[in-house]
């Protein structure tokens, strides 16, 4: 009976030295997936973060330049003046959409001439309708800094207006007709033609009277961090003129009404508010830029806080697979601080 032959040394099996192959290369392997696996997540993190951004930032930069959707405040638009039937400009007989007179006097102040204005009037009202062909909105044409329109000037010298006594109020007309010398300014703006203009809009769909936000409003409305003296005089500036806010307020309103067609009673539309411009080199023109539109500022504020949660996430996914890293591999841990150093 033969002796059993010695079994063969560990090392020497294939099965077992396979085995052991495997093992160590899925541990290898398996650490650097663990690495790699943290460092993808991270970067998709950090991918992220950077579109949130980048989204709110060009959210925050694209002008809305709209009348429909921006169109109270203080900006700068390319209008129309919508025309049903032309005018006639009472001082030079010419046809247009809309026109202004100005009666001034001439004033010798140290030697040297100056023009003082003394009565306006305009055709329609202080208030123009303008459209940008998005909607339609009122302009405040005495403060508005307007281009594209024409002019035409007289001098009268002696009593009497030559005819144009009419236009203005009764209260000065007296003193017009009595003014030795007057110089009578005609602006006047054509038929169907652009007009670039920079001042005060108001919407026609506004819940928000151009009465509601005055210094007394923004001074009660910061509470104990005003000075007490302040908060003490706009309360009694809101006080005395409660009735007349309250009466302007409600005349504001009823033009709204008649301008959206809204029956009396009934609420008024939103509203939103304008009140810084942005340059575009590219294309010389001026936007308009909505800073204080609370849909706008919200997509803005959610961008901005969930990048900022990418962001956080990936400084965190970063630190866990640098500490794995270390904990599995110290050597080449070492190795790659090394590298940076």
């Amino acid at each position: 009976m033969g002796t059993a032959a010695a079994p063969a040394p560990l090392w020497r099996r294939p099965a077992v030295l396979l085995g052991g192959a495997a093992l160590l290369m899925l541990s290898w392997v398996g650490n650097l997936l663990l690495v790699g696996f943290f460092l993808t997540v991270a970067g998709l993190f950090f991918m992220g973060a950077a579109q949130g951004f980048r989204q709110a930032r060009t959210v925050a930069d694209t002008p809305t330049s709209t009348i429909r959707g921006a169109a109270q405040g203080r900006v700068e638009l390319n209008v129309r003046i919508p025309v049903n039937k032309p005018l006639t400009a009472p001082l030079s007989g010419e046809e247009c959409g809309f026109w202004h007179l100005t009666v001034e006097k001439v004033v010798n102040n140290k030697h040297k001439a100056q023009r003082k204005k003394i009565a306006d009037a305009w055709s329609g009202g202080k208030w123009q309708e303008v459209t940008d062909t998005t909607g339609t909105c009122l302009l405040a044409m005495p403060e508005a800094q307007v281009t594209s329109r024409q002019s035409d000037t007289r001098t009268i010298i002696g009593s009497g207006l030559d005819g144009l006594g009419r236009h203005f109020s009764p209260e000065v007309r007296p003193a017009l007709h009595a003014m030795a010398e007057k110089i009578i300014t005609e602006h006047r703006f054509p038929v169907d033609a652009d007009i670039h203009v920079m001042g005060l809009f108001e919407s026609l769909a506004s819940n928000r009277t151009p009465f509601d936000e005055d210094w007394t409003d923004r001074v009660l409305r910061q509470g104990a961090a005003a000075p007490a003296m302040a908060r003490t005089l706009a309360a009694m500036t809101q006080e005395a003129t409660a009735d007349e806010r309250e009466q302007l307020k409600e005349d504001w309103r009823a033009r709204m009404r008649v301008l959206e067609g809204i029956p009396e009673g009934a609420p008024l539309g939103g509203t939103t508010v304008v009140h810084t411009m942005r340059q575009d080199f590219r294309q010389n023109r001026v936007f308009p830029l909505l800073i204080s539109d609370l849909e706008e500022n919200a997509v803005i504020k959610s961008l901005r806080l969930g990048a900022a949660a990418a962001l956080a996430s990936g400084v965190v996914v970063t630190a866990m697979a640098v500490g794995a890293l270390a904990y599995l591999r110290p050597g080449l841990f070492d190795a790659l601080m090394g590298a940076f150093r």
